[in-house]
């Protein structure tokens, strides 16, 4: 036979059987016991002429038993001691008529030692019955603070029991769970699932885990649950018993990483397709170039298409730089006050090349009236020259883009609009996210590693702007919408920024360049040997610090990652000397990070320069080593 519902845990209530006074109240009880010996007698007297005067003691079992409960062990004895010689003084003329002395004797010693097995018999289920509640409470503790999902089914599928989180969980009372079944809580085709579960726990009697979905507000949540039964004495089971654990965070994270992993995969795939192309075109150059009887034009279309091709190299390369800058927050933005059509103007003639190509129409719609933005006019032509690119590449050829401009509630709103591919549902929330890009993306792109609207993203944040796309399909086209907090030019106090003096390199300095990398370095010394520099070269680190011992340059150029002795190293040495205090060294390297910059600092560096370096940048730096040695 089951046990019946309120027997089961979440119906246990042990009763109080004592001691009631413990503790500070525990002489209560001896003075309770006292009082009740002394009532008992006085009742047995006066209750003498009705019930007689044989077995006198009996009654006083009571009192002990009352003493028991009420004070424990020691007021049971007191009790006991109490009525043996309460019964002695008012029963002892009697009893010995009628019993005898030694019939008394004995009576008194059998009552003595109920009294005391009844003293002890109290003492014992009182002390088993606290384990028993404190055992039951810490059980109920462990069970309610568990994160995990515990409940108790009957055979029917009706809960007896839930813990604290099924309640939170639900925001439901227990009254309004115990007693029912799944059916009664979840959707039907949910109970169907976890009901066949139970099934097939209670029919093969063997434990089961498995993945159950539940509902909550923000959305189904994954469970493991482990199911089993619970058996009475006889090996009866009686109870199904399960524990349920939230997975839906490592779900979610699970997903996020398969996604993450899969963009990753096309972004590695997609970057070496970028490097490739590229790449196959310098080669063919070269190759031209070293043919005999190569004509001037053949030569100068050779040297275009490798300056063309590593200009894309090196763009995609700040590309990656600029978005490792941003999730760093290691990018810097020179802000001033911008006339947006300014930008927009410069946006537009960088991308003119890949319009022209494809034949589009560009189409610029700004207001009369100028529109101020403050932010810093390389950036945000940069976003919208990706805006644009975007377009351009996924557009049909003979395409139209339109880019509108408009004052819109304090903020300066740019919108390129196109005719193309369109985006898909599907990918319209996850476009500005890192890598992503959608099938149909991938099959009609010509150029790009998918970061070109994260990109976007970050450099509006950066602003203080925002970026949305709107699509209404495959085939009907995009359009993204940039905003800007709009400027008054009459709070604005900044002259324009003077443009920079242009640099050329200068003759006559002596130049150390150290690389491992051979090509690299003989490519840098015929560069600057045909501009009148004095060179000498260094393939590793050691040879560097000799060279630069014997030649005394003014200027050295570095790289970092040399064998034997690395680049900070030999600045280190160089620094160290009194022949080297005054040489300009500048760190030529790959390794662009903050803290890259800040190493090298350290080691004695006067600047940092990430390869390939540009011929302008490098004048820039012998220019103000010419300064420094003037």
């Amino acid at each position: 036979m089951e046990p019946p519902v309120d027997s089961y845990l979440s119906q246990i209530r042990l009763p109080a059987i004592g001691p009631v006074f413990a503790g500070r109240h525990k002489w209560a009880g001896y003075a309770i016991a006292l009082l009740l010996v002394i009532t008992m007698a006085g009742l047995r007297v006066v209750l003498a002429p009705i019930v007689g005067v044989v077995n006198p003691l009996l009654a006083f079992l009571l009192v002990v038993l009352i003493s028991g409960y009420l004070g424990g062990r020691g007021p049971a004895l007191l009790a006991t001691v109490a009525s043996v010689g309460a019964a002695h003084l008012v029963y002892w003329p009697i009893a010995r008529a009628l019993l005898g002395a030694g019939g008394w004797t004995v009576h008194i010693l059998f009552f003595s030692t109920v009294g005391v097995l009844l003293a002890e018999g109290i003492h014992w289920l009182q002390h088993a019955a606290e384990a028993l509640r404190e055992s039951e409470h810490r059980l109920r503790t462990i069970l309610d603070r568990a994160a995990a999902v515990v409940f108790l089914k009957d055979r029917s599928g009706r809960y007896t029991y839930v813990n604290q989180e099924v309640l939170r969980l639900s925001g439901l009372k227990p009254e309004q769970l115990i007693g029912k079944t799944e059916y009664d809580l979840f959707p039907h085709e949910v109970a169907e699932s976890m009901h066949a579960n139970d099934q097939r726990v209670w029919e093969t009697r063997a434990p089961l885990t498995t993945e159950e979905n539940l509902p909550h507000g923000d959305g189904a949540h994954h469970y493991i649950a482990t199911k089993f039964l619970l058996a009475d004495s006889a090996g009866k089971p009686y109870l199904l018993c399960g524990i349920m654990t939230d997975i839906t965070r490592q779900k979610r994270t699970e997903e996020a990483l398969r996604i993450a992993d899969r963009r990753k995969d096309i972004f590695l795939a997609t970057l070496a397709h970028e490097l490739r192309n590229p790449l196959a075109p310098i080669r063919h150059a070269v190759t031209l170039l070293k043919m005999p009887n190569l004509s001037s034009r053949d030569a100068e279309r050779a040297r275009n298409i490798i300056d063309r091709q590593s200009q894309h190299m090196g763009r995609l390369l700040d590309d990656l730089l600029d978005v490792s800058r941003i999730t760093r927050g290691s990018l810097e933005l020179r802000k001033r006050t911008l006339d947006i059509a300014s930008v927009i103007d410069s946006a537009v003639e960088s991308v003119r090349p890949l319009m022209e190509g494809k034949r589009h129409t560009v189409v610029v719609d700004i207001p009369a009236t100028p529109l101020y933005v403050e932010g810093d006019a390389v950036r945000l032509s940069q976003v919208i020259a990706n805006l644009l690119t975007n377009a351009g590449k996924y557009t049909e050829p003979g395409g139209r883009i339109d880019v509108r401009v408009q004052s819109q509630g304090g903020e300066v709103v740019v919108r390129v609009i196109d005719n193309g591919i369109g985006i898909a549902r599907d990918v319209l929330p996850n476009i500005f996210e890192m890598f992503a890009q959608g099938k149909s993306e991938l099959q009609h792109a010509e150029g790009g590693l998918g970061i070109g609207l994260a990109l976007v993203r970050g450099l509006l944040e950066l602003h203080g702007g925002t970026i949305e796309a709107r699509s209404a399909g495959p085939g009907r086209g995009s359009e993204f919408i940039a905003r800007l907090p709009a400027k008054s030019l009459a709070t604005s106090t900044e002259a324009p920024e003077a443009q920079a003096p242009s640099s050329s390199i200068h003759d006559g300095r002596k130049v150390l360049i150290a690389d491992d990398n051979r090509d690299a370095a003989d490519s840098l010394g015929l560069l600057l040997e045909g501009s009148g520099h004095h060179i000498r070269k260094a393939y590793d680190g050691r040879t560097a610090l000799e060279a630069a011992e014997t030649f005394q340059p003014e200027v050295v150029l570095l790289d970092i990652g040399m064998p034997g002795m690395d680049g900070y190293e030999v600045a280190q040495r160089i620094r160290s000397q009194p022949w080297g205090r005054k040489i300009t060294l500048v760190a030529l390297t790959g390794w662009g990070q903050t803290q890259d910059r800040e190493r090298a600092m350290a080691a004695g560096f006067d600047y940092h320069v990430t390869k390939p370096v540009e011929p302008e940048r490098l004048a820039t730096l012998l220019e103000s080593a010419r300064r420094a040695v003037g």
